[in-house]
């Protein structure tokens, strides 16, 4: 049976803040929580943005994990197909560049081997598409899912699986629940501490440039980047005008002639990729009518440098209504 909560299971960070655990935040969203429990775990996000931005970044990755299709159909492969423990070394050009052509030109010409690696790299990336705002504290989130021994400043809770609340969270029936009461609680009842207009949770302070790799392969939806080889300050902003529309802003990165932008709105059903354009400016705008209040927002910038190099940066927000 799971363990209530106690008011008492957090973590202290560098803001001087108490903030709730992992553990407790995947509970949250489930269901069969008491309402009396739940409320304790309310109470502080109300007053507490970072663990909002926490929670909403989990329910994302639940919507991701929704939308992955299902396993390919069992096959049987040839002595010519990519052995199953290469597939990571060849989806991430890993591979000796002799070993990499010799496979890229397989999996061309194999539907099998296409397939799986379409496949793979579908769900890798819809999985880092709901994990925007998680960059901060990975090992945090880690440590809960594996449940590996609590910290010594937290008391051991033997009877308590984490595990167990994750699978439920993400094999849910009502895989809907929870993210639309984590957009409910946080938009719709005023749980931004009675902000208005766009109100920022987590953006990346710089762009992460990479390294472009020399060889050529299929990408399947993966970013082409190699290496990281640097940083420059992103300065993003977001913010709605007089007449109305929605400002994108951004510092220029030197050796770019233009950016991609893309916005996504993070519902009930998940993540929905529903605006993108190219620009040359640092900036873009859209229509007053774009974005609905009482809705969280994801967006991001990439492009590419003369010098070859490919670059990236992301923000989040919410409207409250």
């Amino acid at each position: 049976m799971k363990q209530g909560f106690d008011g008492k299971r957090t973590i202290g960070t560098s803001d001087n803040m108490e903030h709730l655990i992992w553990a407790d935040l995947l509970a949250y969203g489930d269901p069969s929580l008491k309402d009396n429990e739940r409320e304790l775990v309310a109470t502080h996000m109300k007053s507490c943005p970072t663990c909002r931005d926490r929670y909403i970044s989990i329910q994302s990755l639940r919507g991701a994990l929704k939308k992955t299709p299902p396993p390919f159909i069992p096959f049987d492969l040839t002595i010519d197909c990519i052995p199953e423990e290469l597939l990571g070394d060849f989806l991430g050009s890993r591979l000796p560049s002799s070993e990499q052509n010799i496979y890229s030109n397989h999996t061309i010409a194999c539907d099998i081997c296409f397939e799986r690696a379409a496949y793979l790299s579908w769900a890798g990336a819809k999985m880092a598409e709901g994990s925007l705002a998680m960059n901060p504290t990975p090992e945090r989130y880690k440590a809960a899912i594996l449940n590996r021994a609590p910290a010594e400043s937290e008391a051991p809770r033997p009877s308590f699986s984490v595990w167990n609340i994750a699978s439920r969270w993400i094999k849910s029936p009502v895989p809907a629940y929870a993210f639309a009461a984590s957009l409910a609680f946080f938009v719709f009842f005023g749980a931004f501490g009675g902000q208005e207009g766009v109100v920022p949770l987590t953006d990346d302070q710089v762009f992460t440039l990479y390294e472009k790799p020399s060889h050529s392969g299929p990408s399947f939806g993966f970013s082409d980047a190699g290496r990281k080889v640097g940083e420059v300050e992103a300065g993003l902003t977001v913010n709605r005008e007089d007449d109305g529309r929605f400002r994108f802003g951004w510092k220029p990165v030197e050796g770019a002639s233009d950016y991609n932008f893309y916005l996504t709105r993070l519902d009930t059903a998940g993540a929905d990729n529903f605006f993108d354009t190219k620009t040359a400016l640092t900036e873009v705008y859209t229509g007053a009518n774009t974005l609905s209040p009482g809705s969280v927002y994801t967006w991001r910038v990439t492009g590419s440098t003369q010098t070859g190099d490919i670059f990236v940066a992301r923000g989040q927000f919410a409207l409250p209504k």
